[in-house]
């Protein structure tokens, strides 16, 4: 896995790309991403709250840009060839706040898994929308579409991304 990762993030040092993969397996196992749930996986004899806050130092220091993760999914995912996304956009509520998604996944053995999203500032239906976006409400999801754009599209080339990707 982390040579994987050494290719998706090269601005990462070594220990720093190491550190990412095990983080990604004590996901996979804990199923949670609570840094406690985290660091009490990780692998050493130092005591949690000191593995918790290397966790935090990392995503500090190096946040993860979104595009980079859903390439790097992407590569992970067995057979390649064909894919088929779906652009979901949900909302509900949390109390008595409006939460609204815009959500890209790609399809993967019957699963949606997901790739990129943005939240959305305003809740309703179709009808309370503005379709030209005028409004500006708009704008987000116009973004959203653009990073799918340049997640999807072949032939994009940056360095240290697998051009065949899209």
């Amino acid at each position: 896995m982390t040579l994987c990762f050494v290719s998706h993030f090269p601005a990462y040092r070594k220990n720093q790309v190491e550190l990412l993969a095990l983080l990604v397996l004590a996901l996979i196992g804990a199923k949670d991403v609570r840094h406690a749930s985290l660091a009490e996986r990780c692998p050493g004899n130092a005591q949690t709250a000191s593995v918790i806050r290397q966790i935090e130092r990392f995503f500090h220091q190096h946040p993860l840009c979104p595009l980079d993760v859903a390439r790097l999914v992407l590569a992970l995912l067995p057979d390649g060839k064909r894919r088929d996304f779906t652009l979901d956009r949900t909302n509900w509520k949390l109390g008595k706040t409006d939460v609204n998604a815009l959500v890209l996944a790609v399809n993967w053995r019957g699963v949606a898994v997901p790739l990129l999203f943005e939240l959305l500032p305003h809740s309703g239906g179709q009808r309370d929308e503005d379709p030209a976006g005028r409004d500006g409400r708009g704008a987000d999801a116009a973004g959203l579409l653009r990073r799918c754009h340049d997640l999807c599209r072949p032939g994009i080339h940056r360095p240290g991304v697998d051009p065949g990707l899209g």
